[in-house]
Formats: structure tokens, sequence, C-alpha cells
């Protein structure tokens, strides 16, 4: 069986995570040039919008019970500035049930890139 679920009002996105619980999908989705993090209910076709601010988040992965997703941010460097010559991706992680996000302090000044919970 095949769907389509049109995505309106977001014209590019990439980064796909499936929610472990097989409802929902998190994407980076591109919007006037800025980069936030969509979650679509697949029931419903009901998108939400999780981020919204200046910074881009990106690379979105739950964790096995689906309660948590990690991502790369670059908050803290648009935040504090670059270090070493460049805007830098940190890793954060989301409680879904909260809506509560940490940006973890591991490696400060690199790319910390495509994160996932092991």
């Amino acid at each position: 069986m095949e769907s389509s679920y049109p995505i309106k009002d977001i014209p590019a996105f990439t980064n796909l995570a499936w929610n472990p619980d097989g409802k929902s999908i998190v994407f980076s989705g591109l919007v006037n040039g800025q980069t936030d993090l969509y979650e679509i209910t697949l029931r419903n076709k009901r998108v939400d919008q999780l981020t919204d601010d200046p910074y881009s988040e990106i690379m979105a992965s739950f964790n096995a019970e689906g309660d948590k997703l990690t991502f790369s941010t670059d908050e803290n460097a648009m935040k504090f500035g670059r270090k070493f010559g460049h805007y830098s991706f940190d890793i954060a992680v989301r409680d879904m049930g909260t809506g509560e996000t940490e940006i973890l302090d591991i490696f400060p000044g690199a790319n910390n890139l495509d994160p996932n919970f092991d």
C-alpha cells in the first residue's frame, strides 16, 4: 500500500527520523532559508513544528523508546560566536513529552553531526 503525505508550506525537507512507535516521523524542514524540526503524525497527517528559532536543527534521531530525540544544532555557536574560525554544531537532546531541550557540552567547537542513541 502506497501513501502520500503532502507537507504544506514546507518546500524542502531532509533527514527523516521514524519514531519507534511507528506513529510519527521527525524531519528537518527548510522554510524561508531557516531549518527547524517538524513532526508529522501519520494517522492524521498533522504536521507540528517542534522548533521555531533562528538556529538550525538537523539530523534528528529517536532513542529506542521514542521519548527522546537527539539532533545537531548551531544554537550555541550563534549565541556565543565562532570557535576556531567557524560556526559549529553541538548535540542536543529533546524530551518529547515536555518539549525541553538540553544542549550537551561535548567536543566544543567541533561539528557534532548525525547523533544517535546507543
